[in-house]
């Protein structure tokens, strides 16, 4: 096991948090890995965060695809009902004109 991954004396521990080394020098490296895996597993993280931005567009990307999907056929569906209300409502109010006419007279 390396030195860097093992907690060896309080001076270790005791470090500035912003000092390099200081997260991975309190860490024990995991059951059967030896640390040139760790520092590895490490670097990737810290090397790639393209990838997660990428992953949170896509993520976007695809809520909005699903919106759209739900939300166009919906309002369009809406808008028919909407435009069909309005024309009963009109028939309706044009045969109790007609209603009224005809007992009025």
């Amino acid at each position: 096991s390396s030195p860097v991954f093992s907690a060896k004396s309080s001076a270790d521990v005791k470090r500035s948090p912003f000092s390099r080394g200081t997260f991975l020098n309190s860490c024990h490296s995991p059951k059967g890995a030896d640390s040139r895996q760790v520092r590895g597993m490490a670097g990737t993280i810290a090397a790639s965060p393209i990838d997660v931005i990428s992953g949170g567009i896509s993520e976007a990307l695809i809520t909005t695809q699903t919106g759209l999907i739900i939300g166009v056929p919906t309002f369009m569906v809406c808008a028919f009902l909407k435009s069909r209300h309005e024309e009963l409502v009109l028939n309706f109010r044009r045969f109790e004109f007609q209603l009224l006419q005809k007992t009025t007279h």
